[in-house]
């Protein structure tokens, strides 16, 4: 997973199949800047990131290589994947224990500590 900008705005460049040039003439940007973009030696501000993301149909964060879910509309598909019915009917049962319960069982699964 790329983890810097300048690496997810490389790879959203080669999908789309944008040169720099290409992607200057398209955002109206000046093409140093978009060297510079791709180097990781500059960011954009928070307006054109807004502006990039919205051009490659992403979500800033993805974009910002925060995260990996390159869509919001893309989660349900994510949590479907990586959580099992039966992980709903735990997560489901423990919101519903007794507060002392769900605190112990915290405490055991090492998410809480110990008073």
């Amino acid at each position: 997973m790329p983890s810097s900008f300048s690496e997810r705005i490389n790879e959203l460049m080669s999908e789309e199949h944008y040169s720099k040039h290409a992607l200057a003439e398209k955002t109206g940007y000046h093409y140093s800047t978009i060297v510079q973009y791709c180097a990781g030696t500059r960011s954009p501000s928070g307006a054109r990131m807004e502006e990039l993301a919205e051009l490659f149909d992403c979500d800033v964060d993805y974009l910002m290589g925060r995260s990996d879910v390159r869509r919001v509309q893309d989660l349900e598909k994510v949590i479907d994947e990586r959580i099992s019915s039966k992980d709903i009917e735990i997560l489901t049962a423990l919101k519903k224990a007794d507060p002392r319960v769900r605190s112990a069982i915290m405490i055991l699964l090492g998410l809480k500590a110990a008073r």
